[in-house]
């Protein structure tokens, strides 16, 4: 009875130890695809504020050119 016992023991004790094991690398993988996926976002927000400022140099450049067209007198 004491052997059964034991062994029981050892083997509750091993399958929570591997169990524990497994949750921590589960969790380390879990935490890197979350901590890469929030720098793919930052990297995406920063691209997309640059095509913001380009499109809006664009068309600034476009006004002022259209601005000046007009002040001009036609000869």
């Amino acid at each position: 009875m004491r052997l059964l016992r034991f062994n029981f023991v050892v083997i509750v004790i091993v399958s929570i130890m591997i169990s524990t094991v497994y949750l921590r690398s589960n969790s380390r993988r879990l935490f890197y695809e979350c901590r890469s996926n929030s720098v793919e976002v930052n990297r995406l927000k920063r691209d997309l504020i640059l095509k913001k400022l380009e499109a809006g140099s664009i068309v600034n450049s476009i006004v002022y050119e259209q601005t000046n067209q007009i002040d001009k007198p036609n000869k």
